[in-house]
């Protein structure tokens, strides 16, 4: 798939992105914007799943954005790679490996390490670096899921840096912030995001609720969407309801840092995929009736400051001293 036009001995690096998922594009874009505007001494160019990802025409050429490989001038001193399981990854983990190419993976949630690694890579095997995004989803990595130790690097999220807060909102306006469950799990976590949807559809009888609204993921049918009073894109949602109910998702950190009243509903508590919760943040609930009684008081601990702010200049250090050092 890779065509060498370019002398081998030649002196400039270059990267080759391969990111197939919505969340590693967000992650992985105020670093390409940085690059954009500042000239790298490398060569870089972003290989993505188009089955998965729609980018618009100006962001594919702005961002060197590649529907096949051919059109590579040489092949990449460095891979980077998110870890979906999807084709596209495992053909080019395996290329790395067999051409001593050096592999960075992300993985940009705080569940699931060990099964992201081995469906992409195949069982034990790992990349040369992990970028995590935080200190606490390594230690759950490496103490709970048993992943190799000391390939984790705590870079931290260049998505959900330089968060502002938001113009306050009636947090009786509640937006649930849907996610392809039933897709990505099947029944592995005991329910789908139909089961939370026709839980928080009862708020609708509630007294004192001002609006109940949807946002989608990207990869989702928009199922009942006719009984909710709007369906919001991300932005739109955030910015008019003071309330967000969601299983676990980026959206809800966003929310979070923008000083949004944030609860998660997973309805089975065995399995908890929320980021927020998982560190004290805000409250979980798994029944309606936990849902009712802390509807307006999700938030357990107000965000003072955001400890994700210098992200990107972390990541932008980090690629630059790898890639000179290749």
């Amino acid at each position: 798939m890779f065509t060498s036009k370019m002398k081998e001995h030649s002196t400039i690096r270059s990267i080759l992105f391969v990111i197939c998922q919505h969340g590693s594009y967000r992650y992985f874009k105020p670093l390409w914007e940085k690059w954009n505007r500042n000239k790298t001494e490398f060569t870089w160019h972003v290989l993505v799943d188009t089955k998965t990802l729609n980018i618009p025409d100006p962001e594919k050429k702005k961002f060197n954005i590649l529907n096949s490989a051919e059109n590579l001038q040489k092949e990449p001193n460095l891979i980077i790679s998110s870890t979906t399981g999807s084709r596209i990854e495992k053909f080019y983990f395996n290329k790395a490996k067999k051409k001593k190419i050096k592999i960075f993976q992300l993985i940009d949630s705080s569940y699931d390490f060990k099964k992201r690694i081995f469906i992409t890579n195949g069982n034990k095997n790992y990349p040369d670096r992990l970028i995590m995004i935080d200190k606490k989803s390594i230690i759950y990595a490496e103490s709970l899921d048993k992943i190799k130790r000391n390939i984790s690097i705590n870079i931290g999220h260049p998505a959900w840096e330089n968060i502002s807060l938001l113009k306050q909102k009636r947090l009786t306006d509640i937006l649930f912030v849907s996610q392809p469950v039933q897709n990505d799990y099947k029944e592995e976590l005991g329910y789908t995001q139909l089961d939370v949807i026709n839980q928080v559809l009862l708020l609708k009888k509630e007294k004192g609720i001002s609006s109940l609204n949807i946002s989608y993921h990207p990869r989702e049918k928009k199922n009942n969407s006719d009984l909710f009073d709007k369906v919001l894109n991300e932005s739109k949602g955030l910015n008019n309801c003071g309330t967000i109910i969601g299983m676990f998702s980026s959206l809800m950190v966003n929310a979070y840092y923008s000083g949004r009243n944030v609860i998660s509903f997973q309805p089975v508590p065995k399995k908890n995929m929320d980021f927020l919760s998982q560190r004290g943040l805000i409250k979980v609930v798994s029944s309606y009736k936990e849902l009712k009684e802390n509807l307006f008081k999700g938030c357990i601990v107000r965000p003072k400051n955001n400890p994700f702010n210098g992200s990107c200049k972390r990541l932008d250090k980090f690629i630059q001293r790898e890639i000179r050092l290749l």
